[in-house]
């Protein structure tokens, strides 16, 4: 399931011949799964609007992790293998992405600061400080 939605017309299209379930079918699916997820704890939930699926639930922790646009283009590029312009297309089309999905599917703002408890700046942290100081805070919530 692609975070971008397919044109209205083409889903339903795909839909009537037996392709695939609609976009909105498989959205619902999805934040069902998330949920049940979500309420049985112990679980990374990753994009997909989980920290808006959950974010009534007392027992979960929402984190978002950011980090500046070139530290993010250099590490799709060493990741992928890309040139430094097709990881910053690909960075860019996955962000525009991301955010049209919450928009569309939860009427949110995937960087709304308020949808988050926590939010590491991982050019600041690094990967393993972050990890450190998100699972310190859910063992002391």
């Amino acid at each position: 399931m692609h975070e971008d939605a397919t044109f209205p017309l083409n889903d339903a299209v795909d839909e009537l011949l037996g392709l695939h379930p609609s976009s909105w079918t498989l959205m619902e699916r999805t934040t069902q799964t998330i949920r049940r997820l979500a309420m049985m704890g112990n679980v990374i939930l990753v994009g997909r609007g989980s920290n808006i699926i959950a974010a009534h639930m007392p027992h979960v922790f929402h984190v978002r992790l950011v980090a500046p646009l070139k530290d993010r283009v250099r590490q799709v590029e060493q990741y992928y293998h890309l040139k430094p312009a097709e990881a910053a297309q690909r960075v860019r089309d996955m962000d525009e992405a991301k955010s049209r999905y919450v928009r569309r599917y939860f009427r949110a703002d995937v960087a709304d600061p308020l949808n988050y408890h926590l939010t590491i700046n991982t050019a600041y942290t690094g990967f393993q400080k972050a990890a450190q100081t998100i699972a310190n805070l859910v063992r002391t919530k």
